[in-house]
């Protein structure tokens, strides 16, 4: 809360009871509302096209859980896209990331353990 990063906390409700999962960066949601911004759904060259992201999704139900958590809670939380984009580009990243998450695949496997990589080293700014 002190650092307002409470955007960050995914809904995830299967995670161990006294723990939060923790979704993208500010840096990284900024990168992806500037794709969603940049390019429809669809299956054209410049566009998100749910097929292909489909066909990978369901290789590996931990990237595809991570992934769809991630673009939920930016879908959920329209108030903080609004920090940087205009009204009309909050709607057009939010009814893109819903259209896409449509076409994406159920995880119906639930960890309540990390499934991400936890030996991640994290700089440290002095």
């Amino acid at each position: 809360k002190d650092y307002e990063q409470e955007f960050r906390i995914l809904s995830y409700p299967y995670y161990k009871g006294d723990s939060v999962v923790l979704g993208m960066e500010e840096k990284d949601v900024k990168d992806v509302c500037a794709i969603f911004l940049g390019h429809s759904i669809g299956e054209g060259n410049e566009e998100i096209d749910p097929k292909k992201m489909m066909r990978v999704l369901r290789k590996d139900q931990k990237f595809a859980l991570t992934a769809t958590l991630n673009l939920k809670n930016l879908a959920e939380k329209p108030e903080v896209l609004e920090r940087w984009l205009k009204g009309n580009d909050v709607a057009t990243v939010t009814d893109r990331i819903k259209t896409l998450l449509q076409g994406l695949p159920a995880v119906d496997k639930k960890w309540d353990k990390p499934w991400w990589n936890t030996a991640v080293e994290t700089p440290i700014i002095e």
